[in-house]
């Protein structure tokens, strides 16, 4: 029997897919460190979800 876990969400759908940009945000925090490109890592961490801010603010600070 198949898993129902898509068909009945958790969480909302709003709150889910900001959970899943969220953390695809997190995840690109690292890139400028990894990469040592700054303006990649804001674009791509943050262009397409909307928080471009989070991104820069996370990478100056660390």
């Amino acid at each position: 029997m198949p898993h129902r876990i898509f068909n009945q969400p958790l969480l909302p759908d709003g709150l889910a897919l900001g959970l899943v940009f969220f953390a695809a945000d997190l995840g690109f925090l690292g890139l400028p460190l990894v990469a040592g490109d700054f303006f990649a890592g804001a674009f791509l961490g943050g262009a397409f979800f909307g928080v471009n801010i989070l991104v820069i603010i996370g990478s100056t600070v660390v």
